[in-house]
C-alpha cells in the first residue's frame, strides 16, 4: 500500500523492485492511487460560504485559492431524516498519474 500515487515507486523499490525497472517507460505506463471517502448528503450538506466566517484562516486561504469556493460543501454533522451525521455511504476518489519522460528523469535523480 502507499499514501498517494507518487508514494507507490518508493513502495515497490522498498519491496525489492530494481529502480531501473521502476523507470522504464516501457514497463510503467501509469500509476493509480485511489481511497474510498464518505460522500455528503446531498440533503443537509452545507454551502461553504455558510460556514467559512467559522473555518481556521489557513482552511479558507486553502479553499478560496485551490477550489471553486461555490462547489465546495462542509458536512452537517446533525444529519437529518434521509443521512446518518451527515453521510450518505462512500465513493471511490482515484489519482492516476500518465508518466512521461520528465517524469522519469526526475524519479532517475531523485529530484
Amino acid at each position: 500500500h502507499a499514501n498517494d500515487g507518487l508514494n507507490i515507486l518508493e513502495r515497490l523499490e522498498i519491496e525489492g523492485v530494481s529502480a531501473r525497472l521502476l523507470a522504464d517507460p516501457q514497463l510503467l505506463i501509469g500509476l493509480i492511487s485511489q481511497r474510498l471517502v464518505q460522500r455528503l448528503c446531498p440533503h443537509c450538506k452545507i454551502p461553504y460560504h455558510r460556514v467559512a466566517d467559522r473555518l481556521a484562516e489557513d482552511d479558507r486561504d486553502l479553499i478560496e485559492h485551490c477550489c471553486q469556493p461555490e462547489k465546495v460543501f462542509m458536512r452537517h454533522f446533525a444529519g437529518c431524516e434521509h443521512c446518518y451525521r451527515g453521510i450518505v455511504g462512500r465513493i471511490v476518489v482515484a489519482e492516476l498519474i500518465a508518466p512521461d519522460a520528465q517524469f522519469f528523469e526526475l524519479y532517475r535523480t531523485k529530484s
